[in-house]
């Protein structure tokens, strides 16, 4: 990256630049692009490699990202999250000129809507402050935490107070080897939540599997991964296992206000903890489901309906939206079922066999599993009757949708409509996997800026991200929701 000013280099990881945070990744190896619901696994990860059997770490790689899947689809974080961005998919329609571009910087474009999305992707998500860009967290000899402080946040719609939630954020000093320290504010949300959870799971899949204690986490980054263990145990007042932090880490998923639901469940394990007794975290767990639940119906009965009509414009987008309400329906009654279904990774040595039981069981999914020696696979992975059983051109609805809202979040900040141009590079999500690229000779642009690329003058014959914007285009603006 190019070299910057002091203030330019401090990365703020949360989505008011909503476009640099798409990803969230386990290191090299494996990406989930949160809201388009896109789950990248690189060849060290294959289990159904070409040559041999897959690679120690394969089973546990998939895990992870699976557990993304899960809480964006699942819990109320994840969902709210996903819901608010189909919010941003009007007003860049608005502001969009016939090629799906937006030519220039527009603060007008950002209406009630866009606020309002951001509003609760900022809450849902969290927000990191402090980290300078390209930062390595190798070396991590310790981490200090200060109590967490509160503050009262509005979601506000055309000047109606939406909700209003409270807010907890902590500073957190690491201390390096090298001698010096890094200081942090964090207001966990769902990608901190997650990244812990997911470690964690990938963590004990590996331990399950023979690696050696003392090596499992070697070479594991100290922020987002190792952290969050360190910051339960410091909520709560002692030393959590693997199911503790799994546990914590979904159940402040299934608040309004993750930060909150973070610090006050290690609070109520904590007074246990000091007075002895058993049946505060049963109360607060029971209150906490009831409270799931009934977001969960209204999800299902009212806001699902709502997305469907924001897209009933257009055939392709609506279809595509119908397959988003099946994952997103499915997702959360299983959730009401098995509160802490993830933890399910662990109970016991899992193989590639094992882990296909397993998430079978729970929800269908999609997955791009890069090859060594042939072009990726896009497959999706699913019981009869679920989506995966649905028909190939409903699949390509969905992975048309998915498209859109990748290119549509690229252009969003809380204060301003990005123009196209000055678009951070990003690769297509189907990149190795599609057929366009591959007849075209693998086009530069589909690993930098696929927004950019265009089979033929005519469109006749389109990629899935040409298709999407395409769909954007001829997608009629319908009245604000």
């Amino acid at each position: 990256m190019n070299s910057q000013s002091s203030d330019e280099a401090m990365q703020e990881a949360s989505v008011s630049k909503y476009h640099l945070q798409e990803a969230l990744r386990a290191g090299t190896l494996g990406t989930y692009r949160v809201n388009a619901l896109f789950t990248r696994i690189s060849s060290d990860g294959d289990l159904e490699p070409e040559v041999g059997e897959p690679l120690p770490g394969a089973v546990a790689l998939h895990a992870h990202e699976y557990t993304h899947y899960l809480h964006n689809l699942s819990t109320i974080a994840g969902v709210m999250s996903l819901l608010s961005s189909f919010w941003l998919l009007l007003p860049f329609i608005k502001n969009a000129d016939s090629n799906a571009r937006i030519q220039a910087s527009s603060a007008t474009g950002v209406d009630d809507d866009v606020a309002s999305a951001f509003q609760v992707m900022n809450a849902m998500r969290g927000i990191t402050r402090g980290i300078p860009n390209n930062h390595s967290w190798s070396n991590v000899l310790s981490w200090k935490f200060e109590p967490p402080t509160s503050v009262a946040r509005q979601i506000i719609h055309s000047s109606e107070t939406l909700a209003q939630i409270t807010v907890f954020s902590f500073k957190a000093t690491a201390m390096f080897s090298s001698g010096h320290s890094l200081e942090l504010e964090i207001q966990p949300g769902l990608d901190f939540i997650t990244e812990g959870v997911a470690y964690e799971i990938e963590r004990e899949t590996r331990r399950l599997a023979g690696i050696p204690e003392e090596i499992l986490d070697d070479q594991t980054p100290s922020y987002p991964y190792l952290i969050f263990r360190l910051l339960v145990d410091f909520l709560t007042g002692h030393q959590s296992s693997a199911e503790d932090r799994i546990v914590i880490g979904t159940l402040a998923l299934l608040s309004h206000s993750p930060s909150e639901g973070l610090i006050r469940v290690c609070e109520v394990i904590r007074t246990e903890a000091e007075e002895g007794s058993n049946e505060g975290f049963g109360d607060y767990t029971n209150q906490l489901l009831n409270h799931f639940k009934n977001y969960s119906d209204h999800v299902i009965e009212s806001q699902l309906a709502t997305i469907a009509s924001i897209l009933s414009g257009s055939e392709v987008l609506s279809t595509g939206a119908s397959v988003y309400c099946q994952l997103i329906r499915t997702a959360l009654v299983k959730r009401q079922e098995y509160p802490v279904m993830e933890a399910a990774f662990i109970k016991s040595k899992m193989d590639a066999g094992g882990f296909l039981q397993r998430s079978l069981r729970m929800l269908e999914r999609q997955v791009c599993q890069e090859k060594n020696w042939s072009a990726n696979v896009i497959s999706w992975i699913g019981l009869p009757g679920s989506v995966a059983d649905q028909p190939d051109e409903t699949l390509q609805a969905f992975s048309i949708l998915q498209s859109a809202i990748h290119y549509v979040q690229q252009h969003f900040t809380t204060d301003s409509i990005v123009p196209t141009a000055q678009l951070r590079d990003t690769p297509c999500p189907f990149s190795g996997a599609c057929e366009t690229q591959v007849e075209k000779n693998f086009p530069t642009v589909c690993d930098t800026r696929p927004w950019e690329f265009q089979y033929s003058t005519d469109r006749a014959n389109v990629c899935f991200y040409e298709a999407a914007q395409i769909a954007l285009i001829k997608q009629p603006i319908a009245p604000s929701t």
